[in-house]
């Protein structure tokens, strides 16, 4: 990616790496919903979602490269543990650790570590209402997958890691207290922007007036996939979800 840094001017060259980050986002959630045997149009309104929420989108505004390069691999992360979890081939925990690889290497620690908070959670739902198997079972593959995943993503970005991790000592945020660093916590009041993402203003022409940044407060992703959360959550197939102990059936097909 940073080779079109040298090929055009910086300012152009930004603008592209945007561009494409915010391509690749699409295409990965695209594709992890595909492997879930999501139709195309529901896919196609995901991958939409995920670009185009604020908390993706906005960041662009002040130009956090970084936060957009990292946070688009979080799909990708999400479709390599289903994909484990179906398949039971380690090969898949390989491919999620080149996939985190690719995340330590974007290098915003902050996402990377909300994603892994993320994905760990999926892993464990997952085990928790997935196929008809003994629990304990499905637990101790998921650790030693999740182990391998780990191990190959930390070797394979460890020209950066190590740096990284020596840097800190000499940052002044190896100082920050747990105070300031919860003080960027969501207010409940912040939730009123899933409805009207404006409402503490919009940074061009109404000047943000709630907590912190605009791009780490709002939460907005949109009216119709707001309304299709609760349609799936009222309507949805629970049974092919994996619900109550039945398998994902249909999305053994996978990625078509």
């Amino acid at each position: 990616m940073h080779v079109i840094y040298l090929l055009f001017p910086t300012p152009f060259a930004i603008n592209l790496s945007i561009a494409l980050h915010c391509w690749l986002a699409s295409v990965f959630t695209y594709c992890y919903a595909r492997y879930l045997d999501i139709g195309r149009i529901g896919s196609t309104l995901a991958a939409i979602t995920f670009v185009y929420s604020a908390p993706y989108f906005l960041h662009i505004y002040p130009g956090h490269l970084s936060n957009l390069a990292t946070m688009i691999w979080l799909p990708l992360l999400f479709l390599a543990v289903e994909a484990l979890l179906r398949t039971r081939e380690t090969t898949y925990a390989l491919l999620g650790g080149i996939v985190l690889s690719m995340q330590v290497l974007a290098g915003h620690p902050q996402y990377l570590f909300y994603s892994a908070v993320a994905v760990c959670l999926y892993g464990i739902l997952r085990v928790a209402i997935g196929e008809r198997q003994p629990t304990g079972k499905r637990l101790r593959f998921l650790l030693v997958g999740f182990a391998v995943l780990l191990a190959t993503g930390v070797l394979l970005s460890a020209v950066q890691l190590l740096p990284t991790i020596e840097l800190t000592r000499h940052s002044v945020r190896e100082e920050l207290t747990y105070k300031w660093v919860s003080s960027f916590s969501l207010p409940p009041a912040m939730l009123i922007t899933l409805l009207i993402p404006d409402f503490f203003g919009d940074m061009l022409q109404v000047s943000y007036w709630g907590k912190n940044f605009l791009w780490e407060m709002s939460v907005y992703i949109g009216i119709i996939p707001l309304a299709m959360v609760v349609v799936a959550l009222i309507n949805g197939d629970h049974h092919a979800a994996g619900v109550g102990g039945g398998r994902f059936q249909r999305g053994q097909r996978g990625l078509r």
